[in-house]
């Protein structure tokens, strides 16, 4: 393919010089002490989220310029992205959350190449990060019907039989 020397205001961005797929990607695995799964739980914006770790501490990672600008194609990290993140044991923390630093964004393939072979991890931690809303559904067990319990006995009638009672006849008017 020619380059793209003449291109519209974004169009030279995206262009196939910078495109290179990896069609064989292996899975990477945690190596080092400091290296740690982690389950991206909030986005700050600036190259900061928080991360939910394996080891269940939350810590502040930075991502960095690898996975930004034109290295952000296939790399994206949102609210439930799996990642492997480096811990930073040369900063002391005294309140603040501990920072580490992104060093692999892993997708659907990945995730389940480390839950078959990293078997001593608990990845229920980050089953239901980011999914919030059907936690709450699922734990309330709420059940709507159309019964209305009647007053003298006690019993639930359906709300079609008290229709029937007090249908009114126009012609009695």
């Amino acid at each position: 393919m020619p380059r793209n020397k003449f291109g519209g205001n974004r169009a030279k961005k995206m262009g196939n010089k910078h495109v290179h797929e990896v069609i064989n990607k292996k899975t990477r695995y945690s190596k080092d002490k400091d290296e740690i799964y982690a389950c991206c739980d909030k986005i700050h914006g600036g190259g900061q989220i928080n991360v939910k770790c394996v080891d269940g501490k939350d810590r502040l990672c930075f991502i960095r310029n690898k996975f930004r600008g034109r290295g952000k194609r296939g790399n994206n990290v949102n609210i439930g992205t799996w990642v492997l993140v480096g811990r930073r044991e040369f900063e002391t923390t005294s309140k603040k959350l501990e920072k580490c630093d992104l060093l692999e964004v892993y997708n659907d393939y990945d995730k389940k190449n480390l839950e078959q072979n990293e078997t001593s991890m608990n990845w229920q931690l980050f089953k239901y990060v980011g999914q919030v809303e059907e936690i709450i559904e699922e734990d309330l067990n709420i059940e709507f019907t159309n019964n209305i319990p009647d007053k003298d006995e006690g019993n639930i009638i359906s709300t079609q039989e008290v229709i029937e009672e007090d249908e009114i006849n126009i012609d009695d008017i």
